[in-house]
């Protein structure tokens, strides 16, 4: 599997990491699993999107629209790590289609230093918010 969704922070932060090939069944699938995580009474719940180990994403705009309703669910951030600058453009234009707070990082600790200031209801966050690969593995 090329994508995993995990709370990091119960009720508060999503963390989602996708590696590999990743098709648009996937993302959608991964969207929809992030949507029904979200509670109605959305607490400003926030997601962090990995994307440092994925070699491949669905090119085609039309395609990616597939999965703006569920990115329109919540109120948070949705924080992208990623260092691929098509990638960057891809999931930027997506996230302004979809209306959503959206922010793109190089690593994802520089991501957390972001949340922790964009959001003072936030306890302080450790770097143990961002898993380990086998932590990832392992959920």
């Amino acid at each position: 599997m090329s994508t995993q969704v995990i709370w990091r922070l119960e009720g508060r932060i999503i963390y989602v990491k996708l590696s590999g090939v990743v098709t648009i069944e996937e993302l959608v699938e991964t969207a929809n699993t992030i949507a029904a995580l979200i509670p109605a009474e959305d607490n400003y719940v926030h997601t962090i999107a990995d994307m440092r180990d994925m070699s491949e994403f669905p090119k085609q705009i039309k395609h990616l629209a597939a999965v703006i309703p569920q990115l329109r669910r919540g109120s948070g951030w949705l924080l992208l790590v990623t260092q691929n600058i098509f990638f960057r453009f891809l999931a930027t234009t997506i996230a302004t289609m979809a209306s959503r707070h959206m922010r793109v990082f190089d690593d994802p600790h520089a991501a957390l230093d972001y949340l922790q200031q964009a959001d003072d209801s936030l306890p302080p966050l450790g770097v143990d918010i961002i898993p380990g690969d086998e932590e990832v593995a392992s959920d």
